[in-house]
């Protein structure tokens, strides 16, 4: 026999049932907003790490055509690059950095010096004037502020 109190749902469980529901929704909602704006991070930071490996390729582009041109520029200055108004078009160091999209980028050309052993040394070595320090720095935004990478590279004159 059926008792009367038993008719199924009452409007209490189904109001419980529907908060829980909903907070559980949310909580996932949150959760892929989240895992989405990560993800969006994570994608610029490569995009940030390709465009500083392009600054090095382009270093290197750049002493394959004439190392002479690469060591006489101000050293330890901002550089960017672009491409001349020539036929054919060749790349061009401009003072100053450079943007593409949302990217900061700069690349800076450093003296070398090398120790009695012909290591590369920070100081007290002499200066090796056929082989030069380039450093790209790539910036972009962030959730959280500003994100960096940068790479450096030593390039000899060959």
């Amino acid at each position: 026999m059926k008792n009367i109190n038993e008719k199924g749902f009452g409007i209490i469980e189904v109001l419980v049932a529907s908060t829980i529901s909903i907070v559980v929704l949310l909580g996932i909602a949150s959760y892929l907003n989240y895992a989405m704006k990560v993800s969006a991070e994570g994608t610029k930071k490569v995009e940030a790490l390709y465009h500083a490996k392009s600054l090095i390729e382009q270093s290197r582009a750049f002493r394959d055509e004439d190392w002479d041109v690469l060591w006489a520029l101000t050293k330890d200055a901002n550089y960017h690059f672009d491409q001349s108004a020539t036929t054919p078009e060749k790349w061009v160091a401009v003072l100053g950095q450079g943007t593409f999209g949302e990217y900061t980028m700069q690349v800076v050309f450093s003296k070398v010096e090398r120790d009695l052993n012909d290591d590369i040394v920070l100081t007290g070595g002499s200066g090796d004037d056929n082989t030069i320090k380039v450093t790209s720095t790539v910036t972009y935004s962030t959730r959280d502020g500003t994100g960096q990478v940068e790479l450096f590279e030593y390039l000899t004159n060959h």
